[in-house]
């Protein structure tokens, strides 16, 4: 099915990679990308979906996926990856306690690529983005991570899918310090883009080291990484996050957890996460300039970050090929609403 509609987007110029019928193991990248898969006995029915979605894409990278499932659960995955048997499917028991960017680094640790990417068991990659990914940062040594354009669906009881923004920018500036003050003041997630695998290991710990608040690791990880090198975001459909309203971002907005927005706003300890957080961020770029200087330049930029949380405003208005993008969901024919109705029929388990 997705190989019949990337080949339908080629041959009108929607989508730039390698032919879809051609497997992924016959491309030149073919070694370079580990997918890293967190989930867990209960996300049996995302679990399942999205190794037919990686089957359907004639995914051949490693998927190394992270199983946290405790004593007397933890045969409920292997159970539905037996049924993948093409996939090349590594597996990482974990302790249920253990954090998540831990796990994920004992993975990418693990990782015998030079990239490694996440993916969560709700969502859908599009493996051409993924590739053309690959083959920028092989040719920019200066950038770190690389991603896409992405965006949230729901679906509504009607069947039709609702597309909202996921903000996509590039952060190329010169310095660690502007780097990383522009990424504060118009936050663009990370954790999902192709990282190259040292760095992403490195944003994964680092973080962990300062906060295990689950907002602020977040932000953190994503700083991390843009102070150690720069981040390009491509023009290419990447990444469609389904609103899973059982999914881990859901579920703490639903119970009004206080580590989460916008119930964090509220919380007692907002001041000293905020406090850590931008500690943080200062020592990782102090060496760029006047300390103080710095420090009243995070401050604002930090200001921009709650603006976004609460607000869902940043210091710079959207890139404008982000409107577009959203824009061609809506747009018939559009690789972004075929990719759409791929995902929706992949959800509601048709064909």
């Amino acid at each position: 099915m997705l190989k019949s509609l990337l080949n339908n987007l080629r041959s009108r110029g929607g989508v730039s990679a390698a032919p879809s019928d051609v497997p992924v193991r016959q491309s030149r990248f073919a070694d370079r990308l580990s997918l890293i898969v967190p989930s867990v006995a209960g996300q049996e029915v995302f679990f399942e979906r999205a190794l037919r979605h990686f089957g359907e894409c004639a995914v051949r990278w490693p998927v190394l996926v992270t199983d946290h499932s405790g004593p007397g659960r933890d045969a409920n995955l292997p159970a539905v990856a037996a049924r993948y048997s093409a996939l090349d499917l590594r597996w990482f028991r974990h302790p249920p306690e253990m954090h998540f960017l831990e796990r994920l680094a004992r993975c990418a640790a693990a990782a015998p690529t030079d990239y490694v990417v996440v993916h969560a068991d709700d969502d859908f990659m599009m493996p051409a983005a993924i590739e053309a990914s690959i083959a920028f940062l092989d040719a920019q040594p200066g950038f770190g991570a690389c991603k896409g354009r992405m965006a949230f669906f729901t679906i509504g009881e009607d069947g039709g899918a609702r597309v909202g923004g996921s903000d996509g920018r590039t952060r190329a500036e010169e310095t660690p310090a502007a780097r990383v003050i522009q990424h504060v003041a118009n936050f663009t997630p990370t954790l999902y883009a192709v990282h190259r695998r040292e760095l992403f290991i490195e944003s994964c710990r680092h973080a962990l080291a300062v906060t295990t608040n689950v907002t602020f690791w977040q932000h953190l990880a994503s700083c991390i990484t843009v102070a150690r090198a720069k981040l390009k975001t491509l023009d290419d459909v990447y990444y469609l996050r389904l609103n899973n309203e059982l999914g881990w971002r859901a579920q703490l907005m639903a119970r009004r957890d206080p580590s989460h927005w916008p119930y964090l706003a509220v919380s007692p300890e907002l001041s000293t996460e905020l406090t850590a957080f931008k500690q943080a961020l200062l020592d990782l770029v102090a060496g760029d300039a006047r300390r103080d200087a710095l420090a009243a330049d995070l401050d604002d930029a930090c200001l921009w970050l709650l603006r976004r949380a609460l607000c869902e405003r940043t210091r710079e208005p959207p890139e404008p090929e982000e409107k577009a993008f959203l824009e061609r969901f809506n747009a018939p024919g559009s690789a972004e609403q075929q990719h759409l109705d791929y995902c929706v029929r992949c959800v509601g388990g048709g064909d």
